[in-house]
């Protein structure tokens, strides 16, 4: 999409107010589809959060704390619903691979049991570097 063509991220669904939790997929067997997937969802993170939303991205969070070694006595899943439960907002990230995504499927099942708004973002909205824009089209058929 040229950079004209994308809509505002005021355009975008995404509630201007409360808390917006941000589903992804995150989990692969190949590295280099996890490092794009969270380098993808951190830009897009940071761009909500400069459009004044509240947005709690347990990627951006959590995948950072695991690498250097830390994980949660209850682990990431559970760690991330608790987050989940506090928002109004569940934001599903659509990057390559969501739907197939169990944790994405969790936390959409946990949103829709606690009668969230859910919207979905297209990867495409926002602006994120050509080079991994072709790591992320290059995986989707991991």
């Amino acid at each position: 999409m040229h950079e004209l063509d994308r809509p505002p991220i005021s355009k975008l669904l995404v509630p201007e107010s409360g808390l917006i939790y941000l589903s992804a997929p995150y989990g692969h067997d190949d590295k280099r589809v996890i490092s794009a997937r969270l380098a993808a969802t951190d830009l897009i993170a940071a761009q909500l959060i400069a459009a004044g939303r509240y947005i709690f991205s347990p990627l951006s969070h959590n995948a950072h704390l695991s690498q250097m070694g830390y994980e949660p006595p209850v682990g990431w899943y559970e760690f991330g619903l608790r987050f989940l439960d506090a928002c109004q907002t569940l934001a599903v990230l659509q990057l390559p691979g969501w739907k197939q995504s169990h944790g994405v499927q969790l936390e959409i099942h946990r949103a829709t049991q606690l009668e969230l708004h859910l919207c979905h973002l297209q990867s495409e909205d926002f602006e994120l570097p050509a080079e991994l824009w072709h790591q992320l089209r290059s995986y989707d058929r991991c």
